[in-house]
């Protein structure tokens, strides 16, 4: 666990069946705060695809920032 601990995320999942999920998260600290959003598609057993957005909450956050990705498992 890190030292620091207003460094923590917090995070929220919402499962809509075994296939879609629904992730925000809220992380950063006093200076760097950001919102993520993300939708999570299960299409594989072992692979599903990420499609998230960053929002930046304050003046030193990065003010936007998406990304898709696929993730694998083995």
């Amino acid at each position: 666990m890190p030292n620091n601990p207003k460094l923590q995320p917090i995070e929220y999942l919402k499962r809509f069946g075994d296939n879609l999920h629904w992730v925000m998260t809220l992380e950063g600290d006093k200076k760097d705060l950001a919102s993520i959003f993300e939708l999570q598609w299960f299409f594989h057993d072992q692979a599903f695809l990420k499609l998230n957005t960053g929002i930046g909450l304050t003046r030193e956050a990065t003010d936007f920032a998406p990304e898709l990705g696929v993730m694998f498992r083995f």
